[in-house]
């Protein structure tokens, strides 16, 4: 009982030290007169949850350039034994490792999600009266501000134990593929927060513009 009790209160203490850690890490960024109102930090494994489509696309593109890989050396081997030591240029005998670019690119989208988790392990979300605050606080401090007219619509993404994701904002961004140009949009939210609907009530309240 008493090793329970013992265990519990150590619990609690971290979970207030914790807490008293994120408020005066984000009372730092306050200007003066701004009132923090709310503070929480992302749950990991929500973020990863998103990724988690990468993370399958990068086994298909990792699997498909090892198998090419693999068959270009195959095939350079079956024509070194047919026909004799290439005469063609020098190149043409690193040509299949020209492979490993999309390894690594298949390699670094299944790690996304772990990426993710581990960047939202670092990271604290704020709501003051006067802005939204993302403060990410890794190697460097990343603090990223948005202010009642980066607000557009409110929209909220809630769990069953209350937790969930508020989009605040949309961005537009372009990408590059075969010399045609897309757009795509990006959401800009808080993620995975714990009682998504006060956050999502003092945004509406403090910050949002009719």
């Amino acid at each position: 009982m008493t090793f329970g009790f013992l265990l519990s209160y150590n619990a609690r203490s971290r979970i207030i030290e914790a807490m008293n850690s994120e408020s005066s890490l984000v009372q730092g960024e306050l200007d003066s007169g701004e009132r923090l109102l709310w503070t929480a930090r992302p749950n990991p494994g929500r973020v990863s949850q998103q990724n988690i489509g990468g993370f399958f696309v990068g086994i298909f593109v990792t699997g498909f350039a090892i198998f090419w890989m693999s068959s270009a050396f195959w095939m350079q081997s079956q024509s070194s034994q047919h026909f004799g030591p290439s005469s063609g240029p020098p190149l043409e005998g690193i040509f299949p490792f020209f492979g490993l670019i999309f390894v690594g690119f298949g390699l670094y989208m299944m790690a996304s999600p772990f990426v993710g988790a581990a960047k939202a392990s670092n990271t604290i979300y704020a709501i003051t009266d006067k802005r939204i605050l993302v403060i990410e606080n890794s190697t460097t401090r990343t603090v990223k501000s948005y202010g009642p007219n980066d607000i557009q619509n409110v929209e909220r993404r809630e769990q069953s134990d209350g937790s969930g994701d508020i989009i605040f904002a949309r961005e537009q961004y372009f990408t590059h593929h075969n010399g045609h140009r897309h757009a795509r949009t990006r959401e800009i939210g808080l993620w995975g927060i714990p009682n998504a609907r006060e956050a999502e009530r003092l945004i509406r309240e403090n910050l949002k513009q009719d």
